[in-house]
């Protein structure tokens, strides 16, 4: 067969970076290192439009089944959608924190998904016009962060293996720990504050540094592959990690680092009793969870009956009852000693990604993949409210010391405060550009830390939205009437939605 070039379309001034044929082939759409789209008619060889908006490369293009929609993804971490006959842009799709460089619209076209060097992908609502889904790939986390235990300095984990100290106050660098090669998944300070411990996605080991001195104590090794969990005891003299690609949960000894023992254990997740006497871990199953002695190192049992991947756990503050969530959407409340099932929570109609409980145990909180949070009285186990308004998977819910406030962090990237007995959003925070991880409450509860796939940490004054009322109740006693939104915009903080506050 005679293979012959049948024209060569020019128009673009840079390099061309991306192709896609419309279903009936007789449109193609070209994008270019110019930031430009163009579409171009095959029959005729000649170009029909020219699609600007990007400010960067355009990496990625593809048509929806009936051609009627072209979507455009770029270096500007953006996916842009076109009308094709109008030849105008319909809507820009914003989340990836990386270039965007791959698209392919489902089947029924109802669904866009989108890959990036951020190392996730995204499902778009096209209906909605909105995230559906979020999957992060083996490369890409957020940045981790961890106070100390005065609430003074924050510890940051980074991409090129480096823990960063910063004053809470000052938000001055005070210092850089150093050691790992690769990105720093998890970072923590013992209880005392002395100590800081990190590891990493590119080796097996675990540092420890000396936080004052910032000079590093010790490679913990003994795992055979990367680690994705650390945590110290309630006394700080022992530390726990967890890899689940090697199966196993280790103890080790802080003043001497030698490993003190080593579980078989699927599942990362972990915690400690608030005495330190009993630790929990994923068990060698993806649905259960094994109890141990945390001193003689001897198996307590085994939380059997779960019918789902254990995503998190949580003891409540007597360490009497033990909060499991799960991939079956449901919590389940075990107790301790007896190692006895005594609840089942139902309510999330997905699976089920964490669990908190408040400083006097009365209240748990849970978030999931169904877009919303959950408050349930642990004594009725009724549950109490339902936290809606992210539209995404809620991947943490943080519970604030005093235990009056619930931070919400997830997929569309905002972080939402909730006041726990009203279950009323206090809050609406707005600024990171990637799916939020995890939050983090300083000791005192006015500074909230949240960790983003953006490679960025915010830190949040939370203490004007615990007092919110207050501020309303002053504004309408001086002002004697309810504030315009101009008004309110200028002495409300930022993120609480106009309202008319005065009687």
């Amino acid at each position: 067969m005679e293979r012959k070039r049948l024209a060569t379309l020019t128009g673009h001034t840079g390099q061309v970076t991306s192709l896609a044929f419309s279903p009936d082939g007789d449109t193609l759409a070209t994008g270019a290192s110019d930031a430009t789209t163009r579409l171009w008619d095959v029959r005729t060889r000649r170009s029909t439009a020219t699609l600007t908006g990007h400010s960067g490369s355009v990496f990625a293009l593809a048509f929806s089944p009936d051609g009627l929609t072209l979507a455009s993804g770029g270096q500007d971490r953006t996916v842009r959608l076109w009308d094709v006959r109008g030849r105008a842009a319909v809507t820009v799709l914003n989340g990836h924190a990386g270039s965007v460089d791959g698209l392919a619209f489902s089947p029924d076209g109802a669904t866009l998904a989108s890959g990036s060097e951020d190392a996730a992908v995204r499902l778009w609502d096209m209906r909605a016009g909105r995230p559906r889904a979020s999957f992060a790939g083996p490369g890409g986390s957020a940045r981790p962060a961890d106070y100390s235990s005065d609430g003074k300095t924050l510890a940051t984990g980074a991409g090129d293996g480096t823990v960063y100290l910063h004053d809470v106050r000052t938000q001055r660098l005070v210092g850089r720990l150093t050691g790992h090669t690769g990105e720093v998944n998890t970072v923590r300070f013992s209880p005392d504050g002395r100590f800081v411990a990190a590891s990493s996605n590119d080796d097996a080991s675990v540092l420890l540094w000396d936080a004052r001195s910032h000079r590093r104590l010790a490679a913990l090794k003994g795992h055979d592959r990367p680690v994705q969990r650390v945590l110290f005891s309630p006394d700080g003299k022992t530390l726990a990690t967890s890899s689940y690609i090697d199966k196993t949960t280790r103890l080790w000894s802080v003043r001497t680092y030698r490993q003190l023992a080593s579980f078989t254990s699927a599942s990362p997740w972990m915690a400690f009793s608030p005495d330190g006497t009993v630790f929990a871990t994923g068990g060698d199953e993806f649905s259960s969870v094994q109890l141990w002695d945390a001193r003689t190192h001897k198996r307590l049992g085994a939380l059997d009956g779960l019918t789902g991947m254990v995503s998190d756990l949580a003891f409540n503050p007597n360490g009497d009852v033990l909060a499991t969530a799960s991939w079956d959407g449901e919590l389940r409340l075990w107790n301790v000693q007896d190692r006895s099932l005594t609840a089942t929570l139902a309510g999330h109609t997905d699976a089920a990604q964490s669990v908190a409980f408040t400083p006097d145990g009365r209240t748990l909180a849970s978030s999931g993949r169904d877009s919303t949070a959950r408050l349930w009285d642990v004594r009725t186990h009724r549950r109490l409210a339902t936290l809606s308004g992210h539209t995404g998977t809620v991947w943490s819910a943080v519970v604030s010391p005093d235990g009056q406030t619930l931070a919400t962090v997830g997929d569309d990237r905002t972080v939402r405060l909730w006041n726990i007995e009203t279950g009323q959003q206090l809050a609406l925070l707005l600024g990171h550009t990637g799916v939020l991880r995890s939050a983090v409450f300083a000791p005192d509860g006015d500074t909230l830390a949240t960790s983003s796939d953006d490679e960025t940490i915010r830190l949040w004054n939370t203490g004007a939205f615990n007092d919110l009322a207050t501020l309303k109740d002053q504004a309408c006693a001086i002002a004697g009437r309810s504030l315009t939104e101009h008004e309110w915009h200028r002495y409300v903080p930022d993120g609480v939605d106009y309202q008319r506050i005065c009687p």
